[in-house]
């Protein structure tokens, strides 16, 4: 099968049908180029879309220190899915094999099932003797080039499949090697940052699904021990700007932050629109998580909501519709629990208000009173996240931020504002509100290519600590 076979195959072109995409992993490896030669590559603009991972992405550089090949570690990751695991990958593109058209292809590894793709691109970054260093230079550039392309079509192509979800890896081996991989996937635990064989199986089981053996030896981002991470995130159906209806992609996009607590709007239950799947339980499995489901549309047997996934049962305290809801064409409303976290009680709300400016102000008033809110002991910390609709200079917004705090106002490393729509965010509606009880050490809009297709809307990440 020819490269462009291959594009085909991974990107689903000319499938009418546009299946629920699962979740797998493109691993390109770039034999023949040290972490040093990457650096200095990146440095001369040699690569400028590496770099473009590296600072619109959030991709991070790590050195890589392996005994073992790349190849076994592909290997032994893909032994270690559960039976059920394979089964699901065999809904993946059939194998393929690559027939190298120049000497920068190295070739293609792949069998039958399993979700992990691994391509090999050769580079030779070492001159063979002094005479031939200047044209070795010259020949390395173009090489170079020519590898920065065609990962650029590959990142591309996988971003938009049709068959599989895939998480791209750009990764070398050898004593100077080097994983460039999204932020938040992996954090070393070696003292150098390095990433060695075992961590790096588990990533790679990780981001093709369900991670098999003990998923705390992964380490996200790096917060306080004692910080809380909370994301809230309109995922519009699961249904993205590019028309593909993926529950993984957003399973992909929250794992990569391992969040505590996460609030989803726009959810769906066994609608037709959604292949009749109940997505908060979807999403709750492939994150591992608890889910608790706030019904604001009821169809018979369609549902429509929000949904609350936490990594301990949440005690639902309160959910369902504001007061004077039915009538309207998409009645809104909320969901307030209580999560035991660290020895103390923490409330969580979760809301999406309505379109119009006059339903909003009713029903931040009716959010506050005492159905909601107001239901929340004085002295318990609270944390509130949703789709809010409004603006901060809205009446709404007003009447919220004198009982709660915005979080983006009062976060001591605040990156992005704007929240929708997703390819141009102009305007911030979606907001995480806290109670003094909380700090807050981070928090993040974020916006990278994955997010700006996977929903209208881009989520919102925040690292909480005790104030």
């Amino acid at each position: 099968m020819n490269p462009s076979e291959v594009l085909r195959r991974i990107a689903g072109i000319g499938r009418e049908a546009r299946p629920i995409a699962r979740p797998s992993l493109l691993v390109i490896e770039i034999v023949g180029l040290s972490r040093t030669s990457l650096q200095t590559a990146l440095k001369k603009s040699a690569m400028p879309f590496l770099q473009k991972l590296l600072s619109d992405e959030q991709y991070e550089l790590f050195p890589l220190k392996s005994e073992k090949q790349l190849a076994e570690i592909v290997r032994e990751t893909e032994t270690k899915f559960k039976s059920q695991e394979r089964a699901r990958a065999q809904a993946l593109p059939p194998p393929f094999s690559w027939s190298p058209p120049a000497k920068l292809w190295a070739g293609v590894d792949i069998a039958a099932g399993r979700p992990l793709v691994h391509l090999r691109l050769a580079v030779e970054d070492r001159p063979q003797s002094a005479g031939e260093a200047n044209q070795g230079k010259k020949d390395l550039r173009l090489r170079l080039e020519d590898i920065n392309r065609s990962i650029r079509s590959l990142y591309g192509k996988a971003l938009l499949s049709a068959t599989a979800d895939y998480e791209v890896w750009i990764l070398s081996e050898g004593p100077d090697g080097f994983a460039l991989l999204p932020a938040n996937i992996v954090r070393p635990q070696a003292p150098d940052g390095a990433l060695d064989a075992a961590t790096a199986a588990l990533a790679m089981q990780r981001a093709s699904g369900r991670p098999i053996g003990d998923a705390a030896a992964l380490h996200s981002a790096t917060t306080s021990e004692k910080a809380l991470r909370v994301m809230t995130y309109n995922i519009h159906s699961c249904v993205g700007l590019d028309g593909k209806l993926a529950p993984s992609r957003i399973a992909r996009i929250v794992r990569g932050f391992d969040p505590d607590i996460v609030a989803l709007q726009e959810v769906d239950l066994k609608r037709s629109r959604s292949k009749g799947e109940d997505q908060a339980a979807r999403l709750a499995h492939e994150l591992n998580m608890q889910v608790a489901f706030c019904c604001t549309a009821d169809r018979g047997w369609e549902r429509y909501g929000h949904a609350l996934l936490t990594r301990i049962p949440a005690t639902v305290i309160a959910s369902g519709l504001f007061s004077g809801e039915t009538k309207l064409s998409e009645p809104r409303g909320a969901l307030l629990a209580r999560i035991e976290m660290r020895g103390r009680s923490i409330y969580v709300a979760n809301t999406h208000f309505g379109l119009s400016h006059p339903d909003r102000s009713r029903q931040a008033q009716t959010f506050l009173g005492p159905e909601w809110l107001a239901r929340v002991p004085a002295e318990a910390p609270l944390i509130v996240c949703g789709d809010f609709n409004m603006k901060p200079d809205s009446l709404p917004y007003e009447l919220i931020s004198k009982q709660v705090k915005d979080a983006q106002l009062v976060a001591k490393v605040h990156e992005g504002s704007g929240t929708f729509p997703s390819p141009f965010p102009m305007t911030r509606l979606d907001f995480i509100f806290l109670s003094n009880h909380f700090a807050v050490e981070r928090i993040s809009v974020v916006n990278n290519t994955q997010t700006r297709v996977a929903s209208d809307h881009l989520p919102v990440v925040a690292d909480l600590i005790s104030a």
